[in-house]
């Protein structure tokens, strides 16, 4: 079977510059070579790509997009809430269940501290290290947690308006 008798399949990859490029493969070459470097001859294109899997489809494009936005967001808050307690850095878990028992202990010492009655709540930390906090220190690590949440939400709700608006690849990828 010739070249013309097989259905063409285009598709944008990275080269190794990260640049991206079009490139048409045979359907039948393409499933055999998903996922691995694809070696182009010399001055044909570029000399290795890693397929991406990107059809031409803007609106594909995007959602792919819009799901390594997400997860970049996620990870982010994954990553934890760092702050600085007695001139030490200690890195807070910031998952949601995380910030409900945070909420939950500042809720405590803020009847504590209505009542006139002493508070500390011990507290595991993101590496299992066990630390003891007053009212003000929990206060100061949900301030800095809520700050962190907002600016990392912001930032995602940034790239995704960008991301509606655009109507090129460059744009997709630069969103």
């Amino acid at each position: 079977m010739d070249l013309s008798q097989k259905e063409i399949v285009e598709y944008v990859v990275l080269d190794d510059n990260n640049e991206l490029v079009r490139a048409a493969f045979c359907q039948r070459e393409l499933l055999s070579m998903q996922g691995n470097a694809i070696e182009v001859p010399s001055g044909t294109i570029k000399s290795t790509f890693n397929i991406g899997e990107y059809p031409l489809d803007l609106t594909a494009i995007k959602v792919k997009k819009r799901i390594e936005i997400n997860s970049n967001r996620d990870i982010a808050i994954e990553d934890g809430i760092t702050v600085t307690l007695n001139n030490e850095e200690h890195v807070f878990d910031a998952d949601p269940k995380s910030q409900a028992k945070l909420s939950g202990a500042a809720l405590a010492g803020l009847l504590a501290t209505q009542l006139n009655m002493p508070f500390e709540v011990d507290w595991t930390l993101k590496n299992n290290e066990v630390i003891t906090l007053s009212f003000q220190q929990l206060a100061n690590v949900i301030l800095t947690g809520a700050s962190l949440i907002n600016s990392v939400h912001n930032n995602a709700t940034t790239r995704k308006i960008a991301l509606d608006q655009a109507q090129t690849i460059g744009e997709v990828l630069n969103a």
